[in-house]
């Protein structure tokens, strides 16, 4: 596998993943792209249904769509005769294509939308405000000032819900909103999602699908999944009507942000870590107290004893540490791979003063 990352200096490099080493191939920016000046990258996806083609942009507000294999450029986006974005719009931040890869949709550090069709890159086609339009949709009149500065757009994914277009936004919103939400957009209606005060601003998101067909554009979502500023998930389904309805963060969600005040390790079996990885699945339904306890360690005959007598065999490392935020992560140790598999919030439970936990005890065969 291959990862094509882009560099400040504006040029776009490959790095070959199995032998962990830069490639040969590479697009300078002033060379192959013919930028005087050069500027930082900003965008960078393959075309959805070509993936030949290869979309770049750089925070100056240049696009165009690269030719990996006859290395040349296809399209250069342009703002009717100017190749960069008028003052106003600001860096360009983020771009995507359509899932049928026919058009592109620009976010900039104004808070603007700008979309161009495939078959014209003279001139974008349609300009897009967020706050002009959530204002509407309220009723506001105090929002619809022009000049009321907007926050600038982080990021776009546009996905297809049943043949319709999916396309969720994080930016663009006023800045006198409390809060930075994701704004989506389906069937020409516009809704805000937003978290809760105390788990801060979003600082990026992603949206899942689990369709299986042959095709690299995200078809049928099926939620959105947001970083937060405390280093917290938020998340929301999204329904068949377009509708995104908030899903309860559970604590196993919580990214390890606190220091480390005890841990032990112990020999486990296998069956013990599939529990353990079942019962973590079932957080998500907020049980009150998600641990069941372990499983029962399986039996062998003893090579030594030439009887019916049995051994206990174990063949994993659990690692549990503890935290002074009153947290517990249970990590697989067992390979050069540490991987987390639970997590348990005391804080949520018990009802004590200090929440640091001091000191772990478990019972591997209860």
């Amino acid at each position: 596998g291959y990862f094509i990352i882009g560099t400040l200096q504006g040029n776009v490099k490959v790095i070959n993943v199995e032998k962990a080493q830069m490639c040969t191939y590479s697009v300078s920016c002033r060379v192959d792209l013919c930028l005087k000046k050069s500027q930082g990258v900003s965008v960078l996806q393959i075309n959805p249904k070509n993936g030949n083609v290869l979309l770049v942009g750089h925070y100056c507000g240049t696009l165009l769509e690269w030719d990996i294999s006859n290395r040349k450029i296809i399209k250069r986006y342009t703002y009717g005769n100017s190749v960069f974005p008028p003052k106003q719009y600001g860096k360009l931040n983020t771009a995507t294509y359509n899932p049928e890869g026919t058009k592109i949709l620009a976010g900039y550090e104004s808070g603007d939308l700008l979309r161009w069709n495939g078959d014209n890159e003279k001139q974008p086609q349609k300009k897009y405000e967020i706050s002009r339009a959530l204002a509407k949709k309220e009723s506001s009149t105090n929002l619809l000032d022009e000049e009321k500065k907007r926050r600038p757009i982080k990021r776009i994914r546009w996905a297809t819900l049943a043949d319709k277009s999916f396309v969720s936004v994080l930016g663009g919103t006023s800045v006198d909103d409390e809060s930075n939400g994701i704004v989506v957009r389906y069937r020409k209606k516009l809704s805000l999602l937003e978290t809760p005060r105390k788990n801060g601003e979003i600082l990026d998101f992603c949206v899942v699908s689990n369709s299986r067909k042959a095709t690299p554009g995200i078809i049928n979502p099926i939620s959105i999944l947001g970083l937060t500023t405390d280093s917290t998930f938020c998340s929301f389904e999204i329904k068949e009507n377009g509708k995104c309805v908030p899903i309860p963060s559970p604590p196993s969600l919580l990214l390890q942000n606190s220091p480390v005040t005890c841990s032990k390790i112990y020999e486990i079996n296998d069956d013990f870590i599939k529990h353990l990885k079942r019962t973590g699945k079932i957080v998500w339904s907020c049980n009150a107290w998600p641990l069941v306890g372990g499983s029962q360690a399986y039996l062998e005959e003893s090579p030594n004893s030439g009887s019916s007598s049995s051994i206990v065999k174990y063949s994993k490392l659990l690692l549990i540490t503890g935290h002074t935020n009153g947290i517990l992560f249970f990590w697989d140790v067992s390979t050069i791979d540490l991987k987390l598999l639970y997590v348990i919030s005391v804080k949520e439970f018990a009802k004590v003063k200090k929440k640091s936990i001091e000191h772990i005890e478990l019972c591997t065969d209860s």
